[in-house]
């Protein structure tokens, strides 16, 4: 049985790489292959982050001489990540171990070309340094030969996971967003959409599950005051478990308005629960929503088409439910875990 290094988040940690490899525990790909994962990322203070890298570091040294892996398998994003992940890279490269950089980022723009030639150097033989990359989508594999000079470069899809219960017991007129509160994930353009919708439907809600930076929720916040229409809007804060599960249960139309993405897993996750998609036209999302068929895509910044696409299935429950059951056949047939674990198992047998 070949040993497998993983590099992850904590499985407790906000956002979509730890959404992917929560995933992994308890599946196929453990009974496949012997996985220790490696955790060098929490959420808080900067002081327990810290804490959290230097020991991620100690026990990657003690697990290369005792556990001796036969793949480092690195997810990482791009920012911060990206340095986080560096010394894994530089000791796996010294160890001849294969390494699999599996990479969620999407701003490639800002962490990559518009980066100064010596940052940009730095991180192509980062990339370069590892036998194979992951990218979410064949867009982004394009994008990761063209940017870092590299042909190992492998597409593997995110995966979404089918509700086993749905209780079709929604919430009237309710819309659901999930994810960070920024100005990246359109959410400067929810209170314009809001002021739209609520022309049509004066009783919709939105619920705006997520954290962001205090200075963009203020923004968020203030923008909905001015609107008038800080009723429509709740802010449960970031949501896991029943929570989730609940507020997935309830919504009746799930919307992501983002200005950049790679495979988004609040996606996949509303998919797998029969809920029709309104999203932006970026990234690996129009490998998931097919336009007319299990959701809408619109331009990012285009509010008046989010609230058109957005009051035109808050009105027609037949045309919902439609998209629901696509959105789960989709699931089903495109972006299973078990599609997943396969794309990972072949990457696993071909890089050692």
């Amino acid at each position: 049985m070949k040993k497998i290094c993983m590099i992850v988040p904590s499985f407790t940690a906000k956002g979509g790489i730890a959404a992917v490899v929560n995933g992994y525990r308890g599946s196929e790909l453990e009974k496949k292959y012997a996985i220790h994962y490696i955790e060098t990322y929490c959420d808080g203070t900067k002081p327990a982050k810290l804490f959290k890298a230097v020991t991620a570091y100690l026990c990657f040294i003690k697990e290369l001489i005792v556990f001796k892996p036969d793949i480092i398998h690195i997810h990482s994003s791009f920012g911060a990540s990206f340095y986080r992940k560096l010394p894994f890279i530089w000791m796996g490269s010294v160890l001849k171990i294969p390494i699999v950089n599996h990479i969620h980022g999407s701003e490639l723009k800002r962490f990559f070309w518009d980066a100064h030639p010596f940052v940009k150097a730095l991180k192509k033989k980062a990339y370069q340094s590892c036998d194979m990359v992951i990218a979410l989508t064949e867009e982004w594999k394009t994008l990761f030969i063209e940017a870092f000079g590299i042909q190992t470069v492998k597409a593997i899809n995110n995966y979404g996971r089918v509700c086993s219960l749905i209780t079709k017991e929604h919430r009237p007129d309710t819309v659901l967003f999930m994810g960070f509160l920024s100005k990246l994930k359109g959410c400067m353009d929810i209170p314009e959409i809001v002021y739209q919708v609520k022309k049509e439907i004066p009783r919709v809600q939105f619920i705006l599950a997520g954290k962001g930076s205090c200075e963009e929720v203020r923004q968020i916040e203030q923008m909905l005051k001015d609107y008038g229409i800080q009723e429509n809007v709740q802010f449960p804060g970031w949501i896991t478990g029943s929570e989730k599960e609940s507020a997935l249960q309830s919504a009746v139309l799930f919307l992501l308005p983002s200005y950049t993405e790679g495979m988004p897993m609040s996606i996949l996750e509303a998919m797998g629960h029969g809920l029709p998609i309104v999203s932006s036209n970026v990234g690996g999302i129009p490998e998931l929503v097919e336009q007319g068929r299990n959701g809408y895509m619109c331009d990012p910044g285009d509010t008046k088409a989010f609230a058109d696409a957005i009051v035109t299935l808050l009105k027609d429950a037949q045309l919902r439910n439609t998209m629901g059951k696509e959105s789960i056949r989709i699931i089903e047939e495109s972006y299973s875990l078990e599609h997943h674990i396969d794309a990972l198992a072949s990457v696993y047998e071909s890089s050692c």
